[in-house]
Protein backbone atom coordinates (compact mmCIF):
# COMPACT_ATOMS: atom_id res chain seq x y z
CA UNK A 1 0.00 0.00 0.00
CA UNK A 2 1.42 3.37 -1.05
CA UNK A 3 1.15 6.19 1.46
CA UNK A 4 0.19 9.63 0.23
CA UNK A 5 2.42 12.60 1.08
CA UNK A 6 0.41 14.92 3.36
CA UNK A 7 1.74 17.92 1.42
CA UNK A 8 0.12 16.67 -1.80
CA UNK A 9 -3.51 17.69 -1.76
CA UNK A 10 -6.24 15.69 -3.37
CA UNK A 11 -8.74 17.32 -5.74
CA UNK A 12 -11.35 17.17 -2.96
CA UNK A 13 -9.06 18.93 -0.49
CA UNK A 14 -8.20 21.54 -3.09
CA UNK A 15 -11.90 22.16 -3.74
CA UNK A 16 -12.57 22.44 0.01
CA UNK A 17 -9.73 24.96 0.46
CA UNK A 18 -11.03 27.06 -2.43
CA UNK A 19 -14.52 27.08 -0.93
CA UNK A 20 -13.13 28.36 2.38
CA UNK A 21 -11.05 31.01 0.60
CA UNK A 22 -14.04 32.08 -1.50
CA UNK A 23 -16.03 32.74 1.68
CA UNK A 24 -13.19 34.92 2.99
CA UNK A 25 -13.01 36.80 -0.31
CA UNK A 26 -16.75 37.52 -0.15
CA UNK A 27 -16.37 38.89 3.40
CA UNK A 28 -13.44 40.99 2.18
CA UNK A 29 -15.50 42.42 -0.69
CA UNK A 30 -18.22 43.50 1.76
CA UNK A 31 -15.75 45.75 3.64
CA UNK A 32 -15.34 49.45 2.90
CA UNK A 33 -12.44 50.13 0.55
CA UNK A 34 -10.29 51.67 3.32
CA UNK A 35 -10.86 48.61 5.51
CA UNK A 36 -10.02 46.32 2.60
CA UNK A 37 -6.72 48.09 2.12
CA UNK A 38 -5.93 48.01 5.84
CA UNK A 39 -6.71 44.29 6.02
CA UNK A 40 -4.59 43.53 2.99
CA UNK A 41 -1.65 45.56 4.31
CA UNK A 42 -1.76 43.75 7.65
CA UNK A 43 -2.07 40.33 6.00
CA UNK A 44 0.85 41.07 3.69
CA UNK A 45 2.90 42.29 6.64
CA UNK A 46 2.20 39.10 8.59
CA UNK A 47 3.02 36.92 5.60
CA UNK A 48 6.28 38.75 4.89
CA UNK A 49 7.40 38.84 8.51
CA UNK A 50 6.59 35.20 9.12
CA UNK A 51 8.32 34.15 5.89
CA UNK A 52 11.44 36.08 6.83
CA UNK A 53 11.58 35.01 10.46
CA UNK A 54 10.87 31.36 9.70
CA UNK A 55 14.15 31.26 7.77
CA UNK A 56 16.04 32.48 10.82
CA UNK A 57 14.12 31.03 13.77
CA UNK A 58 12.58 27.55 13.72
CA UNK A 59 8.92 27.80 14.68
CA UNK A 60 7.13 25.08 16.58
CA UNK A 61 3.66 26.65 16.43
CA UNK A 62 1.57 24.71 13.90
CA UNK A 63 -1.29 27.23 14.18
CA UNK A 64 0.99 30.04 12.99
CA UNK A 65 2.21 27.87 10.14
CA UNK A 66 -1.38 27.09 9.13
CA UNK A 67 -2.33 30.78 9.29
CA UNK A 68 0.72 31.70 7.20
CA UNK A 69 -0.29 29.17 4.54
CA UNK A 70 -3.90 30.40 4.63
CA UNK A 71 -2.72 34.03 4.30
CA UNK A 72 -0.55 33.18 1.30
CA UNK A 73 -3.43 31.53 -0.55
CA UNK A 74 -5.94 34.18 0.48
CA UNK A 75 -3.75 37.00 -0.82
CA UNK A 76 -3.65 35.28 -4.21
CA UNK A 77 -7.45 35.27 -4.37
CA UNK A 78 -8.18 38.78 -3.06
CA UNK A 79 -9.18 41.22 -5.81
CA UNK A 80 -6.56 43.69 -6.95
CA UNK A 81 -7.14 47.42 -7.07
CA UNK A 82 -8.75 48.52 -10.32
CA UNK A 83 -7.62 52.14 -10.30
CA UNK A 84 -4.29 53.84 -9.96
CA UNK A 85 -0.84 52.40 -10.17
CA UNK A 86 -0.89 48.94 -8.67
CA UNK A 87 2.57 48.32 -7.38
CA UNK A 88 3.00 45.26 -5.23
CA UNK A 89 5.90 45.54 -2.81
CA UNK A 90 5.23 42.43 -0.83
CA UNK A 91 7.86 40.03 -2.14
CA UNK A 92 10.23 39.46 0.79
CA UNK A 93 11.79 36.67 -1.34
CA UNK A 94 13.80 39.30 -3.23
CA UNK A 95 15.42 40.42 0.01
CA UNK A 96 16.18 36.83 1.03
CA UNK A 97 17.76 36.05 -2.36
CA UNK A 98 19.93 39.15 -2.18
CA UNK A 99 20.86 38.34 1.42
CA UNK A 100 22.53 35.10 0.36
CA UNK A 101 24.78 36.91 -2.11
CA UNK A 102 25.68 39.75 0.25
CA UNK A 103 26.08 38.22 3.68
CA UNK A 104 28.40 40.93 4.99
CA UNK A 105 25.98 43.71 4.06
CA UNK A 106 23.04 41.72 5.42
CA UNK A 107 24.84 41.16 8.74
CA UNK A 108 25.58 44.87 9.00
CA UNK A 109 21.96 45.79 8.20
CA UNK A 110 20.72 43.38 10.86
CA UNK A 111 23.20 44.49 13.55
CA UNK A 112 23.85 48.20 12.90
CA UNK A 113 20.71 50.34 13.32
CA UNK A 114 22.24 53.51 11.87
CA UNK A 115 23.50 51.64 8.79
CA UNK A 116 20.05 50.03 8.43
CA UNK A 117 18.41 53.47 8.56
CA UNK A 118 20.73 54.85 5.87
CA UNK A 119 20.22 51.79 3.65
CA UNK A 120 16.43 51.92 4.11
CA UNK A 121 16.30 55.63 3.29
CA UNK A 122 18.36 55.06 0.15
CA UNK A 123 16.17 52.17 -1.00
CA UNK A 124 12.95 54.07 -0.32
CA UNK A 125 14.23 57.08 -2.25
CA UNK A 126 15.19 54.81 -5.17
CA UNK A 127 11.78 53.09 -5.15
CA UNK A 128 10.01 56.45 -4.97
CA UNK A 129 11.94 57.79 -7.96
CA UNK A 130 11.21 54.67 -10.02
CA UNK A 131 7.51 54.77 -9.15
CA UNK A 132 7.37 58.46 -9.95
CA UNK A 133 9.04 57.92 -13.31
CA UNK A 134 6.57 55.12 -14.07
CA UNK A 135 3.60 57.33 -13.16
CA UNK A 136 4.86 60.11 -15.43
CA UNK A 137 5.33 57.63 -18.27
CA UNK A 138 1.71 56.44 -17.86
CA UNK A 139 0.42 60.04 -17.83
CA UNK A 140 2.34 60.96 -20.99
CA UNK A 141 2.34 57.94 -23.30
CA UNK A 142 4.22 58.36 -26.56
Amino acid sequence: MTRRNRKDSTPGEHKQLNAILDQAVERYKSLYEANQEEFKVKLVSFRNLYSFLSQIIPYQDSDLEKFYTYARFLLLKLPRRESGLGYEMEDEGLFIDRMEGNEEIFDRIMQDASFRDVASAHLMREIYERLRAGAKAEENPK
